[in-house]
């Protein structure tokens, strides 16, 4: 087909957006949410016809790609400060929440029938708590014959969001712990054997009598890792989805970042005192504007319709309205380089 010479440079133009229209957005971060990303990105793929590639390598290294500029968005269970993204030019946001619970590996024990304390867990990571029949844990459960065994205590080796907000459980269940050890990411434990991944630790548990573990609830129900109770200031709690996700639906983020979180001054008392929030990162000026828009696309087309498959792998997902539109106000503030907002969807929070 002959074309008018007219007619030429504008087939040129609009060659050369459809080149640039995108057609892969590209993901890193955290372990505990890769297996969820996978099956969410291909129905987001089978629905919008854009392929999603998202790399499991730990919310640390997520951090490090999107602030490098080699992915277009990161998933993260470590929450950055205010000064932290402003530093890297990053907005940040709720995707989903996951419950992290202890997981035990004891044969012979009905571990659903076993209680462990929060100050109890902290003694064990500290290398206080050695042996499964240690006074302690027999006290907290009479009406279990604890094997004479050693704890083998498995903590993640990587930079990880997990351990971030276990150690957090710590801080707040035991002084002591908070004095010496404190929150972070990745630690010098002082006793145990690391693992890389949440799928790491959840072999290394598995393949070992006597351990003991913390990952997320989902990874830990597929690979029928034992939960115990935990007891937290003489509350015992027995871990299960409708609690998670009332805990979660307790939550109310302190600053605008979602750097933090508070119970509501209704919130349960007995809730579940280990929650993870998997954040997601993105620029907050890209030098392209697919850069982002495609990543937005996915998000919000998470929101409107991924929350079955959020809930299918033990997940918690995001579904009120006031917690949706407070992250439109974050994406109002992504522009590119002219300063136009890169987002321009209809308001799902509302």
């Amino acid at each position: 087909m002959s074309y008018p010479k007219w007619a030429v440079p504008i087939l040129m133009v609009l060659c050369a957006l459809n080149s640039h229209a995108q057609t892969e957005i590209t993901g890193a971060g955290s372990s505990l949410a890769y297996p969820v990303m996978q099956e969410l990105a291909r129905q987001f793929k089978e629905h919008k016809k854009i392929e999603l590639i998202y790399s499991s390598v730990g919310s640390g290294e997520g951090i490090r790609r999107i602030a490098a500029r080699t992915v277009d968005f990161s998933l993260s269970d470590i929450p950055l400060t205010q000064y932290e993204l402003n530093s890297q030019g990053l907005v940040q946001f709720p995707v989903f929440a996951s419950a992290i619970v202890p997981v035990v590996n004891l044969p012979g024990v009905d571990v659903s029938r076993m209680t462990i304390s929060a100050i109890a867990l902290a003694n064990i990571y500290i290398g206080k708590i050695s042996r499964w029949d240690d006074p302690v844990l027999q006290e907290l459960n009479p009406h279990i014959n604890l094997p004479d065994l050693p704890i083998k205590a498995v903590y993640r080796s990587d930079v990880s969001g997990t351990s971030y907000v276990f150690t957090s459980f710590l801080s707040k269940s035991d002084a002591n712990w908070n004095a010496i050890y404190g929150i972070g990411s990745r630690l010098k434990w002082p006793v145990g054997q690391g693992a890389k991944g949440s799928e790491g630790l959840v072999r290394t548990v598995k393949a070992t009598e006597g351990a003991i573990g913390y990952v997320e609830f989902g990874a830990a129900t597929s690979a029928q890792l034992d939960i115990p109770m935990v007891q937290v200031q003489g509350i015992l709690i027995t871990a299960n989805n409708q609690l998670f996700a009332e805990s979660f639906n307790a939550l109310t983020p302190v600053r605008s970042s979602f750097y933090k979180f508070a119970a509501a001054p209704s919130g349960l008392q007995n809730s579940w005192p280990i929650i993870a929030i998997t954040n997601a990162l993105v620029l907050q000026h890209p030098s392209q504007d697919d850069d982002v828009r495609g990543s937005l696309a996915f998000f919000s087309w998470v929101y409107q319709s991924g929350s079955s498959v959020i809930k299918s792998f033990n997940l918690l997902p995001l579904e009120s309205k006031k917690g949706i539109a407070l992250v439109e106000a974050q994406w109002k503030a992504i522009t590119n380089e002219k300063g136009q907002s890169l987002w321009v969807g209809e308001g799902l929070g509302r």
